[in-house]
Protein backbone atom coordinates (compact mmCIF):
# COMPACT_ATOMS: atom_id res chain seq x y z
CA UNK A 1 0.00 0.00 0.00
CA UNK A 2 1.02 3.17 -0.52
CA UNK A 3 0.43 6.82 -2.61
CA UNK A 4 2.35 8.54 -5.05
CA UNK A 5 3.81 12.27 -4.19
CA UNK A 6 5.21 15.08 -6.14
CA UNK A 7 7.72 16.84 -4.01
CA UNK A 8 7.79 20.41 -5.21
CA UNK A 9 10.42 22.64 -4.07
CA UNK A 10 10.83 26.26 -5.24
CA UNK A 11 8.09 25.51 -7.36
CA UNK A 12 9.48 23.25 -9.36
CA UNK A 13 9.14 19.46 -9.62
CA UNK A 14 12.20 17.42 -8.04
CA UNK A 15 10.88 13.94 -7.56
CA UNK A 16 7.78 11.57 -7.77
CA UNK A 17 8.32 9.07 -4.83
CA UNK A 18 6.02 6.73 -2.91
CA UNK A 19 5.02 7.69 0.57
CA UNK A 20 2.96 5.79 3.03
CA UNK A 21 0.38 7.29 5.92
CA UNK A 22 -0.36 4.91 8.67
CA UNK A 23 -3.42 6.34 9.54
CA UNK A 24 -6.03 9.02 6.87
CA UNK A 25 -5.62 11.51 9.50
CA UNK A 26 -2.11 11.40 9.96
CA UNK A 27 -0.20 14.55 10.16
CA UNK A 28 2.81 13.13 8.72
CA UNK A 29 4.42 10.68 5.67
CA UNK A 30 6.70 8.11 5.55
CA UNK A 31 9.41 7.74 2.52
CA UNK A 32 12.21 5.66 2.00
CA UNK A 33 15.45 6.54 3.31
CA UNK A 34 17.30 8.22 0.11
CA UNK A 35 14.29 10.48 -0.68
CA UNK A 36 15.51 14.48 -0.61
CA UNK A 37 12.47 15.70 1.03
CA UNK A 38 13.61 19.04 2.99
CA UNK A 39 11.44 21.63 5.58
CA UNK A 40 9.66 23.77 3.35
CA UNK A 41 9.09 21.42 0.38
CA UNK A 42 5.76 21.20 -0.75
CA UNK A 43 4.05 17.20 -1.31
CA UNK A 44 1.19 16.97 -3.23
CA UNK A 45 -0.71 13.58 -3.36
CA UNK A 46 -1.43 12.25 -6.92
CA UNK A 47 -4.30 11.08 -5.65
CA UNK A 48 -6.26 13.46 -4.05
CA UNK A 49 -4.16 16.35 -5.42
CA UNK A 50 -4.05 17.55 -1.52
CA UNK A 51 -1.20 19.82 -0.98
CA UNK A 52 1.10 20.10 2.31
CA UNK A 53 3.82 21.91 3.23
CA UNK A 54 6.67 19.98 5.10
CA UNK A 55 7.23 21.24 8.91
CA UNK A 56 10.03 18.88 9.98
CA UNK A 57 11.71 15.52 8.71
CA UNK A 58 13.44 13.08 10.58
CA UNK A 59 14.46 9.46 10.40
CA UNK A 60 12.40 6.45 12.81
CA UNK A 61 13.63 3.22 13.11
CA UNK A 62 11.80 0.06 11.13
CA UNK A 63 7.91 0.11 12.00
CA UNK A 64 6.71 -3.64 11.68
CA UNK A 65 3.29 -3.44 12.62
CA UNK A 66 2.59 -0.97 9.73
CA UNK A 67 4.21 -3.28 7.47
CA UNK A 68 7.33 -1.15 7.13
CA UNK A 69 10.36 -3.03 8.40
CA UNK A 70 13.60 -0.57 8.15
CA UNK A 71 14.25 2.81 8.78
CA UNK A 72 12.09 5.07 6.89
CA UNK A 73 11.99 9.05 6.90
CA UNK A 74 9.31 10.73 8.30
CA UNK A 75 7.90 13.79 7.02
CA UNK A 76 5.36 15.98 9.23
CA UNK A 77 2.83 18.31 7.20
CA UNK A 78 0.42 20.81 7.28
CA UNK A 79 -2.24 22.07 4.72
CA UNK A 80 -0.62 23.95 2.18
CA UNK A 81 -2.22 27.33 1.48
CA UNK A 82 -1.34 29.79 -0.35
CA UNK A 83 -1.61 33.49 0.79
CA UNK A 84 -2.47 32.05 4.23
CA UNK A 85 0.74 32.30 5.35
CA UNK A 86 1.24 30.66 9.02
CA UNK A 87 4.47 32.16 11.39
CA UNK A 88 6.50 29.63 13.95
CA UNK A 89 8.27 31.04 16.35
CA UNK A 90 10.37 29.12 18.22
CA UNK A 91 11.85 31.16 21.61
CA UNK A 92 12.45 31.43 25.41
CA UNK A 93 10.25 34.00 26.31
CA UNK A 94 7.96 36.78 24.77
CA UNK A 95 5.71 39.01 26.59
CA UNK A 96 4.04 41.90 24.68
CA UNK A 97 6.52 42.02 22.02
CA UNK A 98 5.89 43.34 18.65
CA UNK A 99 6.45 40.24 16.81
CA UNK A 100 3.45 38.89 18.53
CA UNK A 101 1.67 40.73 15.86
CA UNK A 102 0.70 40.06 12.43
CA UNK A 103 -0.45 40.94 8.48
CA UNK A 104 -3.95 40.25 8.26
CA UNK A 105 -5.22 37.14 6.89
CA UNK A 106 -1.63 35.22 8.22
CA UNK A 107 -2.22 32.92 11.18
CA UNK A 108 0.61 32.75 13.96
CA UNK A 109 1.17 29.70 16.43
CA UNK A 110 3.89 30.71 19.21
CA UNK A 111 5.53 28.11 21.11
CA UNK A 112 8.15 28.12 23.71
CA UNK A 113 10.94 25.80 24.08
CA UNK A 114 13.65 26.32 26.91
CA UNK A 115 16.02 24.80 28.89
CA UNK A 116 13.68 23.81 31.55
CA UNK A 117 10.90 22.51 28.63
CA UNK A 118 13.96 20.42 27.07
CA UNK A 119 14.80 18.83 30.20
CA UNK A 120 11.24 18.05 30.99
CA UNK A 121 10.42 17.02 27.98
CA UNK A 122 13.39 14.20 27.83
CA UNK A 123 12.24 13.15 31.12
CA UNK A 124 8.85 12.55 29.76
CA UNK A 125 10.11 10.23 27.04
CA UNK A 126 12.11 8.17 29.28
CA UNK A 127 9.09 7.76 31.65
CA UNK A 128 6.59 7.03 28.88
CA UNK A 129 9.01 4.02 27.08
CA UNK A 130 9.45 2.54 30.57
CA UNK A 131 6.08 1.59 30.94
CA UNK A 132 4.78 1.61 27.23
CA UNK A 133 5.12 -2.46 26.92
CA UNK A 134 3.01 -2.62 30.04
CA UNK A 135 0.44 -1.04 28.94
CA UNK A 136 -2.83 -2.63 28.07
CA UNK A 137 -2.50 -1.43 24.55
CA UNK A 138 -2.87 -3.67 21.37
CA UNK A 139 0.45 -4.34 19.37
CA UNK A 140 0.03 -1.91 16.61
CA UNK A 141 -1.16 1.15 19.46
CA UNK A 142 2.33 -0.06 21.23
CA UNK A 143 4.45 0.44 17.51
CA UNK A 144 2.77 3.71 16.86
CA UNK A 145 3.18 5.13 20.48
CA UNK A 146 7.26 4.17 20.38
CA UNK A 147 7.72 6.02 17.05
CA UNK A 148 6.14 9.05 18.10
CA UNK A 149 8.12 8.54 21.60
CA UNK A 150 11.29 8.37 19.05
CA UNK A 151 10.08 11.13 16.78
CA UNK A 152 10.08 13.53 20.09
CA UNK A 153 13.31 12.22 21.32
CA UNK A 154 15.10 13.43 17.74
CA UNK A 155 13.31 16.44 17.21
CA UNK A 156 14.64 17.53 20.78
CA UNK A 157 18.81 16.87 19.62
CA UNK A 158 17.42 20.03 17.16
CA UNK A 159 18.83 23.72 17.70
CA UNK A 160 15.33 24.64 17.42
CA UNK A 161 12.48 22.62 18.58
CA UNK A 162 9.36 23.08 16.91
CA UNK A 163 7.51 22.95 20.63
CA UNK A 164 4.23 22.29 18.20
CA UNK A 165 4.83 19.24 16.74
CA UNK A 166 6.21 18.28 20.51
CA UNK A 167 2.97 19.27 22.00
CA UNK A 168 1.35 17.03 19.38
CA UNK A 169 3.07 14.34 19.98
CA UNK A 170 2.83 14.47 23.69
CA UNK A 171 -0.91 14.63 23.45
CA UNK A 172 -0.35 11.66 21.16
CA UNK A 173 1.55 10.05 24.28
CA UNK A 174 -0.74 11.10 26.63
CA UNK A 175 -3.98 10.00 25.33
CA UNK A 176 -2.01 6.30 24.80
CA UNK A 177 -1.52 6.60 28.60
CA UNK A 178 -5.17 7.08 29.36
CA UNK A 179 -6.25 3.98 26.74
CA UNK A 180 -3.92 1.88 28.40
CA UNK A 181 -4.23 2.06 31.97
CA UNK A 182 -6.67 -0.40 32.89
CA UNK A 183 -7.70 -2.85 35.51
CA UNK A 184 -5.75 -5.50 33.96
CA UNK A 185 -2.50 -3.70 35.28
CA UNK A 186 -0.53 -4.57 38.07
CA UNK A 187 -0.20 -1.78 40.71
CA UNK A 188 3.71 -1.29 40.22
CA UNK A 189 2.48 -0.85 36.23
CA UNK A 190 -0.21 1.76 37.07
CA UNK A 191 2.09 3.65 39.42
CA UNK A 192 5.03 3.85 36.76
CA UNK A 193 1.61 4.75 33.70
CA UNK A 194 0.84 7.86 36.01
CA UNK A 195 3.98 8.87 37.13
CA UNK A 196 4.65 9.10 32.95
CA UNK A 197 1.30 10.95 32.49
CA UNK A 198 2.44 13.36 35.73
CA UNK A 199 5.94 13.87 33.37
CA UNK A 200 4.00 14.57 30.29
CA UNK A 201 1.94 16.97 32.19
CA UNK A 202 4.96 19.03 33.46
CA UNK A 203 6.12 19.05 30.51
CA UNK A 204 3.02 21.09 29.02
CA UNK A 205 3.15 22.98 32.49
CA UNK A 206 6.46 24.13 31.27
CA UNK A 207 5.68 25.50 27.64
CA UNK A 208 2.52 27.00 28.63
CA UNK A 209 0.11 24.36 29.59
CA UNK A 210 -2.54 21.90 27.25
Amino acid sequence: MGELFDILRAGQLVAEVKGWRPEAKAKWVLFPIGIDVRQGDIIQSKLSRDRYEIEEVGEVPELPNFGIREPVIRAFHHPYSPGQPSTVFNVGTMTNSAIQSNSPGATQTLTVHNAGAHEKAENAIRSFLSVLEDLDLDPTDKEEARADAIAAEAMLKSPKPKGHLLRELFTGLRDKLTTGITGKLVEGVVVKAHAARKAIQDYFDSVGGL
